[in-house]
């Protein structure tokens, strides 16, 4: 008999009955057909002449509350049949089809239910699932199940673990019980109490007993199911309500809590959101004990009872439900939700497509809520009922209750093996971070690939370093980690094995390129203490200053990338010395040290400057004295010079090749001294510190002279090196 089924749904159903032109017969019928009296309403229904369609209605789900499908259907059937009958008729004789295993006529009749009904989710489900059926039936491999020998020829269901043990519900008598048990109306058994049995190696559980913590919690009526905290000092369990009635007279389920203190389970307290018209109960809570996922058939569920949500507030009470939503809720039933540790919620359902009665479903948490329902299939589902599924926290082992064939008594619990992982999306995760110092690392893409290379996903960290990817089960991925200025990271993951969530962090290496600097008196040579060096990274636009160390050297790591082109300009600075310009532009494709030396002189007259500044030449157009764009930028570098240094005078010598006349190259170098001193003095204090001379061709750096009978052999290369602007020190104060 479905006892579990008819508490939680026949008491949530208000069922209505014609008092006219009633017999006899059929009112004693009726009233015991209200009072849950189901072996008796079927004597009265059977014995009555001219059944009406209500009456067969009745008397079929008398038949199926008390276990016997085969008269179920044939009493529906002639309900559907009937001309009088309604849409929602057809559904249920389809139900009645399908829990006796007869699929290609039920799915008839739920087609004929969604033409009136063609929004009832129930039929868009089997709509865009028709061949889902066979599939389910077929055995995947997933799971070993076995009968427990501890279970009763009553009724057994509803496990839960509780520390190293599994409390259920059941409405077995208690062994050498002297007075028995008040029993039920709806299947002359025992009224449900709380028990406990030890788990043995093979799962088969032993040593059944009365839940002797909270004895005092069975009582009259039914006590059960229930739900514990992890920690194991938290319960919510159901009983029924026993201070008052609903206005028709029912005595419906409610949801208690109590709290375990030292060895004692106290301070029982009703839940805020029990209401006496509805039913609630099945709690599942989560292993904080902070979260509860319960059945119940409030205003607002979808059909006869859906699965609701509860937060567990800091006074202890517990927050307003929350109705899962039509994911998870149909306009059939749903009930028994286990919560599991990895995101998972397990239920119950007659909704959605299934082998027959309830079968046994699971959905994935989302950050949004739960997400796409999967059945899970044979032979954990039969054409009966299966329901309340849990698993361990390694989900490898668990339980379930059932009333399918060959069990002891009307519900039976049975174990469950999972000899592999359900066919759903698994979680990798992680968190990218430094290898040295193991902190997170933002701005990570990491990058999700297959077994066979192939980019599937990306990924960018926030600050928290983290990234989480849904993948398939029993599979191979590479993840790999890409960050400027560190090596790219590989992880390879298998997402074989029992664990939902995979943790893979990425641990990215700095790249180690560094550039030593070495600062020498350019004459002794020694090193040079104390030199201030400005680093300045010409791609970024970025610069840092560091001071060298006794031995003049000086180590910095480079936010460099592997065979990427470095820019830098390195300047040298020390008191009592020409500031050095150094630059480094080189492809750095190996990790390593990359030096850089400082030949410094010091701020001497004569010296002249254009090695130390690193000046590029400065060129004129043919034949004039103008200052170009190109020309400007280096003499800016004499110009900061000049304003970092106020007593340092500069003479500018314009020198040129032996080409043209010897007068025209003498006033062609002077114009062009004069001018570019006067753009230099213009932009100085105490201009006069600055004035321009011209060469000509008078001081070659070669043997490329051309006068007079003398012809030059030289290149353009060795005439461009005559070409040239020279700045000395004339004086330091």
């Amino acid at each position: 008999m479905n006892f579990r089924f008819t508490i939680l749904v026949t008491l949530f159903v208000v069922v209505q009955v014609s008092l006219l032109a009633q017999t006899l017969k059929h009112k004693q019928a009726n009233r015991n057909y209200r009072n849950f009296s189901y072996s008796k309403a079927i004597d009265y229904y059977e014995k009555i002449d001219h059944k009406s369609v209500e009456v067969k209605r009745q008397l079929a789900e008398s038949y199926y509350i008390s276990g016997n499908l085969p008269k179920a259907e044939f009493w529906y059937e002639q309900v559907a049949t009937s001309p009088d009958a309604h849409p929602s008729n057809y559904y249920r004789y389809a139900f009645m089809l399908r829990a006796n295993g007869k699929y290609d006529e039920a799915a008839k009749w739920i087609e004929k239910f969604g033409e009136t009904h063609p929004t009832d989710s129930r039929f868009v489900e089997f709509k865009a699932n028709k061949q889902l059926v066979d599939k389910l039936k077929n055995d995947q491999g997933i799971y070993k199940i076995l009968h427990l020998e501890v279970n009763s020829d009553h009724q057994d269901f509803a496990t839960v673990f509780y520390q190293n043990t599994i409390v259920f519900s059941s409405t077995r008598e208690k062994e050498g019980a002297i007075i028995k048990k008040k029993k039920w109306n709806g299947n002359s058994l025992p009224y449900l109490d709380i028990y406990e049995a030890k788990i043995a190696d093979d799962g088969q559980l032993k040593d059944v007993l009365p839940f002797e913590e909270a004895e005092h919690l069975n009582k009259r009526f039914h006590e059960g199911p229930v739900s514990f905290s992890e920690d194991g000092k938290y319960m919510v369990y159901t009983r029924n309500a026993y201070d008052e009635k609903a206005n028709d007279g029912t005595v419906n389920l409610e949801l208690f809590s109590t709290e375990k203190i030292d060895s004692a389970w106290v301070n029982e307290t009703e839940l805020s959101f029990n209401h006496k018209e509805y039913s609630c109960g099945q709690p599942s809570l989560s292993a904080d004990g902070k979260t509860m996922y319960f059945t119940a058939n409030f205003p607002d569920s979808y059909g006869g009872t859906d699965i609701y949500k509860s937060v567990r507030l800091s006074d202890n009470n517990w927050s307003k439900p929350e109705n899962l939503g039509s994911t998870i809720n149909t306009e059939g039933n749903e009930m028994f939700p286990f919560y599991h540790i990895s995101g998972l919620l397990f239920f119950a359902s007659d909704g959605h497509v299934g082998l027959g009665g309830l079968d046994l479903f699971l959905s994935i948490e989302k950050p949004t809520g739960f997400d796409n329902v999967l059945n899970l299939g044979a032979p954990l589902n039969s054409t009966r009922d299966d329901f309340a599924f849990i698993m361990n926290k390694e989900s490898k082992n668990g339980y379930f209750s059932s009333n399918r064939d060959g069990g002891k008594g009307d519900d039976d619990i049975y174990a469950v093996t999972l000899l592999k992982y359900f066919d759903i999306p698994k979680v990798l995760k992680g968190i990218a971070r430094n290898k040295s110092t193991g902190k997170a690392l933002a701005n990570v893409m990491v990058q999700l690939s297959d077994s066979t290379g192939k980019d599937i996903l990306t990924f960018n960290t926030g600050n928290d370093g983290s990234y989480m990817f849904d993948v398939k089960t029993d599979e191979k991925y590479v993840l790999k980690g890409f960050k400027s200025h560190h090596k790219v990271a590989f992880n390879t993951v298998s997402t074989a094995g029992f664990e939902r969530t995979i943790i893979s962090d990425l641990l990215l290496e700095d790249i180690n390129i560094s550039i030593v600097e070495m600062a020498d008196d350019k004459m002794t040579p020694k090193p040079l203490e104390g030199v201030k060096v400005k680093i300045a990274n010409n791609k970024t636009g970025t610069s840092e200053t560091y001071n060298s160390l006794a031995t003049g050297d000086l180590k910095k790591v480079l936010e460099q990338n592997l065979n990427e082109d470095a820019d830098y300009t390195l300047v040298f600075e020390k008191n009592g010395y020409v500031p050095k310009t150094v630059k480094l532009k080189k492809d750095m494709n190996t990790e390593g040290e990359y030096k850089v030396e400082a030949k410094m002189e010091k701020m001497n007259v004569n010296v002249e400057l254009t090695e130390s500044l690193a000046l590029n030449p400065i060129y004129f157009d043919l034949n004039s004295s103008v200052i170009t764009e190109a020309a400007k930028v280096e003499l800016q570098k004499i110009v900061d010079l000049m304003k970092q240094f106020p007593s340092l005078e500069i003479e500018l010598g314009s020198h040129t090749d032996c080409r043209e006349s010897v007068k025209y190259n003498q006033w062609l170098s002077d114009r062009r001294a004069k001018a570019s001193a006067l753009w230099i003095a213009n932009r100085i204090p105490n201009p006069k510190r600055i004035y321009g001379k011209g060469y000509g061709e008078t001081k070659l750096v070669n043997n490329c002279a051309c006068e007079g009978k003398q012809i030059s052999k030289c290149d353009e290369g060795q005439h461009q090196a005559n070409r040239r602007t020279e700045f000395r020190i004339s004086k330091v104060k």
